[in-house]
């Protein structure tokens, strides 16, 4: 892929995006998956993703928010 992913192993930023669940006695990452724009907005979000068909939507999702850039002349 050539855009960034995360690996929050602290659950600091689970925990500011509202993706911080109870497992038991611990917390875990919700498999949540936000999209965030070049400007630092998030642009859509999945929640509660299974893996299995996950690649395919986010894909699709890019194509949908892709904003057409001018062509050189």
């Amino acid at each position: 892929m050539n855009f960034k992913l995360l690996a929050d192993t602290s659950h600091a930023v689970s925990k500011q995006y509202g993706s911080l669940i109870n497992f038991g006695v611990t917390q875990i990452s919700a498999r949540n998956t936000f999209l965030i724009d070049p400007e630092g907005k998030i642009a859509k979000v999945f929640a509660g993703v299974s893996p299995a068909h996950h690649s395919t939507e986010v894909l699709a999702a890019l194509d949908e928010l892709e904003v057409p850039r001018p062509q050189a002349k």
